[in-house]
């Protein structure tokens, strides 16, 4: 008997017991997923085309400007595993509520920074961040 041709004792087959998982719209839920992926991706490149102008704006010396180039990836590096254990365990969707949400302030912040000091702090803050938007 074909894998497809069984039924338990109720003539059901038993992928038709199985409740279904997928979304109701794939394909927004698809997109919304990549744009999140894209814009966390973003973030770790960003800066390091406009060190010299950063450095210039805000007279900083390389070490300043190293962690403005690392800050973010020290944040995403500190804090993968515990947010992906916490999405595993509370929902992906409620931890891509909550990176986004964190992100935005977090943007914010590091585009309206009056200091490399701050700045630095606020792609730390990113990173940081940036796992729970991160749903792979």
């Amino acid at each position: 008997m074909a894998a497809q041709d069984r039924t338990d004792l109720t003539g059901t087959s038993p992928a038709a017991a199985e409740p279904s998982t997928a979304p109701d719209r794939p394909g927004l839920v698809l997109l919304a997923l990549i744009l999140v992926a894209a814009v966390a991706n973003l973030n770790l490149a960003v800066a390091n085309v406009a060190l010299p102008d950063i450095g210039k704006a805000f007279n900083a010396g390389q070490t300043s400007l190293d962690l403005v180039a690392v800050g973010y990836s020290l944040g995403l590096a500190s804090s993968v595993l515990y947010l992906g254990a916490l999405g595993d365990r509370y929902g992906r969707k409620l931890m891509l509520i909550l990176g986004t949400a964190l992100a935005i302030p977090a943007s914010i912040l590091a585009a309206s920074a009056g200091s490399v000091t701050v700045l630095v702090f606020a792609r730390l803050f990113g990173g940081l961040a940036a796992p729970a938007s991160r749903v792979e």
